[in-house]
């Protein structure tokens, strides 16, 4: 989760960036057909400039000012490569041939055949395309972070290409599918990692009716590179979000010591296996044990909803984890904290049903009084039906316990649904709130997603930045499904400080399968139906026409 950041101003796209385009171009009269005074500045000055722009766009914008301009901005432009989409993961073939863009990446994220935004018709060959950032690594002397997150692990042969030709690589994520991990596997020959990721991808939930899955085994060569290759280790994740298809034997990690190890997050695993009860408690003390070793924990995640796999709960001695801010896992685990009052973002995994669920929750939430940040798993189906506004009171019961937050995600795979305007109406009760992640299901009659912005803008001028999600069908889990729309927005403003327009990205499905993306600004007027102008911005301002197709930054809301 990311704390919102400073309202953003409209006054740089508006005000400065064209009186810096007129400044580059301007010729010095005494010497016809001299070049541009733009051409005599250092790069440092570019730099400089690019340092106080935060976000991906802005940067883009000020660089098609001039070649000088761009040459000097390629390691902000493309120091960090995301391609969330089968169209944007083909864009690898252009790369084989600009070694020029290629050698400034530091971050490669591929997310191909992305659940949430690929159709279901939209298929992408994801050995072709492993094979193709293969024939790029070679290209990629900067990378210092890989992040692989199809259907499937990738070809293991890109491994091996990583590792020849990406000396400063040192964070690896990769995604499980259903295919078996291979013991010899060129991914368990890397060193000296600082961050490792290995999470189980589930696109449907046809396997459950099988019934719960074994547990399988991680290959010995893994827990070999983790816990004697790796002493730096600083951020690890291991299993998919419960209910996973694939729960693995992480028993191995608490053998594991690594003194930099700032977050860990654990999915549907397995630390204690088997009933007998005297197993089952040493399984319990080494795992308590191997938490405590570890000081220097800053965010600490449990994703499963609990059961027998893992202890019903913990039991720290009050100087255990004195670092943690950030935590995430069942109500149980949250009780018995050593340090409560320290906790500031808080992920609870456990699925809350109707208002009447909630008030224990919110019991342990009181008692978190350092709370800014808060994402939250509910379905209102069995709300009670003898209460109309049961899906009102969940919300303003949820802000009204939590009177200090600044974020709050919530994410509600409820049949049927309710609309945005009920969520916004809740928000009132919380004045210190700045963002906010709403994801709900589709709902033939709600209002256009712009329109929903509007009004959330218009009632709610604390609000800075906030991103809605609408879902075709439901999903059993805290992640995935297969969004109908997207939107995230940002509210700009003048130069006095007043709000002027939203700033706006959004994605969806048209009819028949086919994908769309757009950006614009949304003038803040008096909410209208449909005739509301939405206004482009030109290369005036700072946002191009389309959202840019492989960049991305974590302070812009188009991340």
């Amino acid at each position: 989760m990311h704390l919102p950041t400073k309202r953003r101003s409209s006054a740089l796209p508006r005000f400065y960036v064209p009186r810096i385009k007129q400044l580059l171009f301007l010729r010095v009269p005494a010497r016809p057909g001299s070049e541009s005074l733009i051409y005599s500045l250092p790069n440092d000055i570019f730099l400089e400039i690019g340092l106080y722009i935060s976000s991906q766009p802005d940067i883009l914008s000020f660089s098609l000012t001039c070649k000088r301009a761009r040459t000097a901005l390629m390691s902000r432009l493309y120091g960090t490569v995301e391609l969330k989409t089968n169209k944007q993961c083909t864009t690898l073939e252009a790369f084989l041939k600009q070694p020029e863009i290629t050698q400034h990446i530091r971050t490669l994220i591929v997310r191909p055949n992305n659940v949430e935004r690929t159709p279901a018709s939209d298929f992408l060959d994801e050995t072709f395309l492993s094979t193709l950032v293969m024939r790029t690594s070679s290209r990629l002397p900067a990378l210092k972070s890989f992040i692989w997150d199809g259907v499937e692990m990738p070809g293991d042969s890109l491994w091996y290409s990583l590792r020849k030709f990406c000396p400063l690589l040192k964070s690896i994520s990769t995604s499980v599918g259903s295919e078996p991990l291979r013991n010899d596997s060129h991914l368990y020959d890397f060193s000296d990692l600082i961050q490792f990721s290995m999470t189980v991808k589930c696109v449907s939930f046809q396997w459950m009716t099988e019934g719960r899955p074994a547990i399988e085994k991680l290959p010995r060569r893994l827990w070999d590179m983790l816990l004697e290759r790796c002493p730096t280790l600083e951020d690890l994740t291991i299993g998919g979000t419960a209910p996973s298809p694939r729960p693995f034997n992480i028993q191995h990690i608490t053998a594991g010591r690594w003194p930099r190890l700032r977050s860990l997050t654990m999915g549907d695993t397995a630390i204690q296996l088997g009933h007998d009860e005297k197993a089952l408690l040493q399984g319990s003390e080494a795992f308590m044990q191997f938490l405590i070793a570890h000081p220097s924990l800053q965010a600490l995640s449990f994703q499963h909803t609990g059961g027998s796999r893992f202890p019903t709960s913990l039991a720290f001695p009050r100087s255990a984890l004195p670092q943690i801010k950030s935590f995430g896992g069942p109500p149980e685990y949250i009780k018995t904290l050593p340090n409560p009052r320290s906790i500031r973002e808080l992920t609870i995994s456990t699925l809350h049903h109707s208002a009447s669920s909630l008030p224990p929750t919110c019991t342990i939430l009181q008692g978190l009084p350092s709370l800014v940040s808060l994402s939250i798993w509910i379905d209102l189906s069995f709300a009670n039906p003898n209460t109309p506004h049961d899906d009102v009171s969940v919300f303003e019961m949820l802000l009204e316990c939590c009177p200090r937050l600044h974020h709050i995600d919530v994410m509600c795979f409820t049949q049927p649904t309710f609309h945005v305007k009920r969520f916004s109406d809740a928000l009132l009760r919380s004045p210190q709130l700045r963002s906010f992640s709403l994801t709900k299901i589709y709902k033939s009659n709600d209002e256009e997603m712009i329109e929903a912005a509007n009004r959330i803008a218009h009632n709610n001028p604390n609000i800075q930045k906030f991103h809605l999600r609408y879902f075709q069908d439901s999903w059993f889990t805290h992640g995935g499904g297969r969004a109908k729309q997207i939107g995230k927005y940002e509210i700009m403003a003048s130069q006095d400080g007043l709000p002027t327009n939203l700033l706006v990205y959004e994605w969806g499905i048209r009819p028949f399968s086919q994908p769309y993306s757009r950006t614009y600004v949304q003038p803040l007027w008096a909410l209208r139906r449909r005739q509301g102008s939405k206004t482009s911005v030109s290369s005036d301002g700072v946002l191009p026409q389309k959202p840019p197709n492989c960049c991305s930054s974590q302070p812009s809301i188009f991340s």
